[in-house]
């Protein structure tokens, strides 16, 4: 969402807010500008140099690991420390399974699955 510019100015301070915000905007659009760009160059480099990789990149193949992971709510998190709660607090019933009861014998796996 753009940040909207005080229509009445009301001093100084309002005057120095719309100044941020305006600076702010720009910024925004820059780093827009050049993600876009980068994003244009690797997408023509891979075509050029190596279109498996973009094909694969585009089937969703591919071995980069994730650096965001999805918040509960909906949000994006990069930040490592959140990241490794968040996978902790999602794996940790699984691995934990047998921590408040014993884990079941072999026997009865072996009987039911085995040859």
């Amino acid at each position: 969402p753009r940040l909207q510019a005080d229509p009445a100015p009301r001093g100084p301070v309002t005057s120095a807010l719309s100044g941020l915000r305006a600076l702010c905007t720009e910024l925004s659009e820059q780093t827009r500008r050049v993600r876009r760009h980068t994003w244009a160059d690797w997408v023509q480099q891979s075509w050029h140099c190596s279109p498996g990789r973009l094909y694969r990149y585009t089937k969703g193949v591919s071995n980069v690991p994730a650096n965001m992971i999805k918040r509960a709510d909906g949000s994006f998190t990069a930040d490592f420390d959140e990241m490794d709660n968040l996978l902790r607090t999602a794996w940790d019933p699984i691995f934990a399974l047998y921590r408040d009861c014993p884990e079941p014998g072999w026997e009865p796996f072996a009987a039911r699955f085995g040859r």
